[in-house]
């Protein structure tokens, strides 16, 4: 439809500045929409086991994208390809899928910085919506109201952090082709760097490098912090203001580990972001994120910070699936073939090997979230022992015990009353 918008219009350059302004617009509310429907359905889901999906997919899906060094072989390609909506790159998705569609890198950039903002946007013409409907004298409902702006507003920042620090990070990604002078941006080869309109976006990138990537973890740091002791403390005057305020960036934590989520999001900026410009194009590049898994592993093993034992087994075995993934690049990336160009390893079968854990780890966190955290196993299991044992109801006859037991209970009232007419019998 929108090749068919943009045909109807001209066909020179004023052709191009049409297409760019309407799929900018029809982009941005698309995925501002889109975004909220995540957020309420993670909402009204598990969050700890949605958020544990939700960082797995999105580190996953920009493997490609980051270690692009990696031959990955096309079936692998056409798998992560639309995993990146969960990154909120749906322009990647489309641009790869054949719609025609082609938006310059310098626009993306922007729509993608803009993004968080929209979002807020919405969320905060919702809430007032919503709260102009509700009456004044009904307390409770205006208090879930802020309730849930504060979690939407706190996920949909979750959601989007991953895609910020990959666009803002390949910004900066140039590359020197042989034969031709000057840096070229990787992402857009008809972008010069270090010259005209790529110097004014890496002043505009600095900037939202400092207020998303740096600046996210730290508000969200200090705003743990300041109220570290009223985050657990059922007693503290403060505590049901900051669970629902900021419950949804440490409730599914141990209380010793009530920074874990700061933790996360290091993770995946360097993941996501931080690998961009780690030695690009080099088999350094893979090993470096190889042994940031890795030790990201180590760390979810060693602390289990999670309440739930099902959100720990989770973050285990994502973990490890991303670190066998990162394996399985250095693999392609160092198998070079022989002399005669023969592979040690069959390509097609390790992009099925990854693509064969990755579905096992997406398919043991739901199993985990269904079967044990929404407690479905332990309800078969108790309704399976009932149907066992029967229903409980069962009349129990008077053993003779009893009944001697309550004789002798008789005969000690008539002795309290008249000690000479005591039955030594019944003794």
């Amino acid at each position: 439809m929108l090749r068919e918008v943009v045909l109807f219009f001209s066909t020179d350059l004023k052709q191009y500045h049409t297409l760019t302004i309407l799929t900018f617009f029809f982009t941005f509310f698309s995925l501002a929409l889109l975004s909220l429907c995540y957020i309420s359905i993670i909402i009204h889901f598990k969050t700890g086991q949605s958020k544990i999906l939700l960082s797995f997919l999105q580190i996953f899906s920009g493997l490609p994208l980051v270690l692009d060094v990696v031959p990955w072989p096309k079936v692998f390609l056409e798998f992560t390809l639309p995993l990146n909506v969960f990154n909120m790159d749906f322009l990647a998705v489309l641009a790869k899928s054949g719609c025609g569609l082609s938006v310059r890198f310098y626009d993306k950039f922007i729509l993608h910085m803009t993004l968080p903002v929209g979002c807020l946007l919405l969320i905060v013409v919702v809430y007032f919506t919503l709260e102009r409907c509700t009456k004044e004298e009904d307390i409770k409902k205006q208090h879930g109201l802020k309730e849930m702006a504060s979690k939407a507003t706190i996920l949909i920042i979750l959601l989007v952090y991953p895609g910020l620090t990959t666009k803002i990070f390949t910004i900066f990604k140039c590359k020197k082709i042989e034969g031709i002078p000057g840096w070229w941006l990787v992402q857009d080869y008809n972008q010069q760097c270090y010259e005209g309109e790529h110097v004014t976006y890496m002043i505009v990138g600095s900037i939202f490098f400092c207020l998303y990537i740096l600046g996210i973890p730290l508000v969200m740091f200090l705003l743990l912090q300041r109220n570290k002791k009223a985050l657990y403390d059922v007693s503290h005057p403060e505590h049901h203001l900051v669970q629902k305020a900021l419950g949804a960036m440490y409730i599914q934590y141990e209380p010793a580990y009530w920074w874990f989520e700061i933790f996360l999001l290091l993770n995946k900026t360097m993941m996501c972001g931080g690998l961009v410009m780690a030695a690009p194009g080099t088999p350094l590049q893979v090993l470096i994120s190889m042994l940031i898994m890795m030790s990201h592993l180590l760390v979810v093993l060693k602390l289990s910070p999670y309440k739930s034992t099902g959100e720990d087994v989770s973050a285990f075995v994502s973990s490890l699936t991303l670190t066998l993934t990162t394996l399985g690049g250095m693999v392609l990336v160092m198998d070079q073939g022989d002399a005669n160009g023969i592979k040690t390893f069959d390509t097609e079968i390790i992009a099925w090997i990854l693509l064969g854990i990755s579905v096992l780890c997406i398919v043991e966190v739901v199993s985990v979230t269904v079967l044990v955290d929404c407690r479905v196993l332990e309800r078969y299991r108790g309704k399976r022992n009932r149907n066992k044992n029967g229903d409980g109801s069962k009349v129990i006859p008077v053993s003779s015990a009893d009944g001697k037991n309550k004789k002798i209970e008789n005969n000690a009232t008539k002795a309290w009353k008249d000690p000479k007419h005591v039955d030594l019998d019944d003794y």
